[in-house]
């Protein structure tokens, strides 16, 4: 079931997209089809993921609150010095050095399991690390490409939670209220769902019934 969208309005959907499998491109190409009006591309564009250019098509986060959730990642992205995750970043003295022939010296398997296995954290970290580096960049934050870039890279970040949690969304939200045109005074509350949706995407957020 999907919001706003009846058997009738669906099936409509679904032949348009038959005729022309290229009438979506993004969600806004929803409005394209006859049968989504403004009530009804409201009610269900939050609820249809679309793989497009940027990944808040295939997000819950609404339409309507795309520029709050650029917003915010722009201030992260601007304002937090360590951005780019380096926790594992770990030394790579200890016995990295060590190599498969240095497990002769141990009779004991569990023990030269032991060993094998931090040899190819050890690995995995250092590839992690290099990949970072490749990572890091400047964007640009006034070019609407660059801007959809750092927003697909943020919920790649696997301390993207770490992020959202150490910023201050009360008095965020409050400046960009004071800031805003009346019609757009809802910041604190789309902020609140988009810093769920970004920690963990698609995750009901509803209490089971007992």
């Amino acid at each position: 079931f999907v919001s706003g969208l009846g058997p009738r309005k669906a099936d409509g959907i679904k032949k348009d997209f038959r005729k022309n499998p290229n009438i979506i491109t993004e969600r806004l190409s929803l409005t394209n089809f006859e049968t989504i009006g403004e009530v009804v591309f409201k009610n269900c564009s939050g609820f249809i993921r679309i793989d497009s250019k940027t990944i808040l098509d295939f997000s819950r986060i609404h339409p309507e609150q795309y520029h709050i959730a650029k917003k915010l990642i722009c201030n992260i992205y601007s304002n937090e010095e360590d951005y780019y995750d380096d926790d594992d970043s770990d030394s790579e003295s200890d016995d990295d050095s060590e190599s498969d022939s240095d497990d002769e010296y141990y009779s004991d398997d569990e023990e030269r399991n032991r060993r094998r296995q931090r040899r190819r954290q050890k690995k995995k970290q250092k590839r992690k690390k290099k990949n970072r580096k490749r990572k890091k960049r400047k964007y640009d934050l006034e070019n609407p490409e660059e801007v959809i870039e750092l927003v697909n890279e943020f919920f790649e970040q696997s301390n993207r939670s770490r992020l959202i949690n150490k910023f201050d969304l009360e008095s965020s939200a409050k400046t960009w209220e004071e800031e805003s045109s009346n019609e757009d005074k809802k910041y604190l509350y789309s902020l609140y769902l988009i810093k769920e949706e970004i920690k963990e995407p698609f995750r009901d957020t509803r209490f089971p019934y007992s």
